[in-house]
C-alpha cells in the first residue's frame, strides 16, 4: 500500500510556529498562563479544513495559590482559568483510535507551580514535537479515502497542572461513547541522540499493540532501536496516558522517559522543561518516522 509521506519542512514550521512568536520570542505555552490560548488557536488553524469536528473544547480549572509564607491569615486562595482541548476527528466507523499530545509547558521552578509569574520556556521535545506530529498527520490522512475506521486528535492543555486537560476530556465524554480500540500518547520522545530510539510504554492490553507499533517503526526506515516497558496498572508515567488508559483501551505512550525514573538510557533529555529545551534539540527523522508509523497503523498497513 502506498502510505503518504510525512513532509520534515512541514514539521519543522509547524513546530517552529507553535514555539515562537515574532520569529524569536518564545510563546509562553506555561500551563494555566494567559497566552496558551494563542496555541490552542495555532493548533486549530495548522489543522487541515477538510477534518471533521474541528473544534476548541473549553473547560475550567480551580487553582490552588499559596503565598511564600503561609499564615493563619495569608493561607492558599482559590482562582479560576478558562482554557481549551483542541479535537478533531479523521474518518468514520471503526476501528476507532485516539492519538493525544498535550501543547502546554512547564518549568522547573517555585513560581511556576504556584503560578504568579509563570515563565515562558519552549517546550520543543516536551511536547511541541507531538503536537507537530499530530498535525501533520492529519495533513497526511486528510481526505485519503482508504482510512480504516476514525481517529479522533486531541490536544491537551493542564497536562502539567495534573493533567487537568485529559481528566476535562474523559469527564465529558458521552455515556453512549462506544469506546476506543487503541489510544496512543506521544509526549517527549523527539530528542536528538547519535541513534534513533524509540521509547514504548504502555499497558498490560496493549501488549500486541505495541509489537505492531514496532514493527511498523521498523518499516518506516528511521533506523535505530526500541525500547518496550509494560506499566501496571499501579505505575504511574506522569503524563495524559495514566488518565487515558483508565477508558479501558490499550493504551501506549511514545516517549523517551516516566516520570518514574524508567529513562530509556542515559542519553535522555538534560533539558526537559527548561530554557534549553529548543527547537534545535529535536530530530525531525524521528518525528517524520512516528508521523508515517501513525499513518501505516490507521490505515492498517
Amino acid at each position: 500500500m502506498n502510505i503518504p509521506e510525512a513532509s520534515i519542512r512541514n514539521l519543522v514550521a509547524v513546530t517552529r510556529n507553535l514555539i515562537y512568536k515574532h520569529g524569536h520570542e518564545v510563546r509562553n505555552r506555561n500551563t494555566l498562563h494567559p497566552e496558551i490560548r494563542e496555541a490552542a488557536q495555532i493548533i486549530l488553524d495548522a489543522l487541515p479544513a477538510t477534518v471533521r469536528q474541528k473544534r476548541l473544547q473549553p473547560f475550567t480549572v480551580e487553582l490552588r495559590v499559596f503565598p511564600k509564607k503561609v499564615s493563619l491569615r495569608n493561607v492558599a486562595r482559590a482562582r479560576y482559568f478558562h482554557t481549551e482541548n483542541v479535537f478533531t476527528t479523521l474518518g468514520a466507523g471503526k476501528p476507532r483510535y485516539l492519538f493525544c499530545a498535550h501543547y502546554d509547558t512547564s518549568g522547573h521552578n517555585e513560581d511556576d507551580w504556584n503560578f504568579r509569574r509563570p515563565k515562558a520556556v519552549p517546550g520543543a521535545d516536551d511536547n511541541a514535537a507531538g503536537v507537530a506530529c499530530l498535525i501533520e498527520l492529519a495533513r497526511v490522512l486528510a481526505g485519503e479515502a482508504r482510512l480504516r475506521g476514525s481517529v479522533d486528535l486531541l490536544f491537551t492543555s493542564c497536562e502539567e497542572y495534573f493533567k487537568k486537560g485529559a481528566i476535562a476530556f474523559v469527564a465529558h465524554l458521552p455515556q453512549t461513547d462506544p469506546g476506543y480500540d487503541a489510544v496512543l500518547v506521544l509526549d517527549s520522545f523527539a530528542f536528538r541522540r547519535d541513534k534513533p530510539l524509540l521509547g514504548l510504554f504502555h499497558n498490560q492490553e496493549a501488549s500486541q499493540l505495541a509489537e505492531r507499533i514496532a514493527s511498523l517503526w521498523s518499516s518506516t526506515g528511521s533506523g535505530g532501536e526500541i525500547y518496550r516497558r509494560v506499566l501496571h496498572t499501579s505505575r504511574e508515567i506522569g503524563s495524559d496516558f495514566d488518565v487515558l488508559r483508565s477508558m479501558g483501551a490499550p493504551a501506549l505512550q511514545v516517549s523517551e522517559h516516566s516520570a518514574m525514573g524508567d529513562e530509556i538510557d542515559g542519553d535522555v533529555n538534560s533539558k526537559f522543561h527548561t530554557q534549553g529545551d529548543t527547537i534545535d534539540q529535536l530530530d525531525f527523522r524521528v518525528m517524520k518516522g512516528v508521523v508515517d508509523m501513525l499513518a501505516r497503523f490507521v490505515m492498517g498497513e
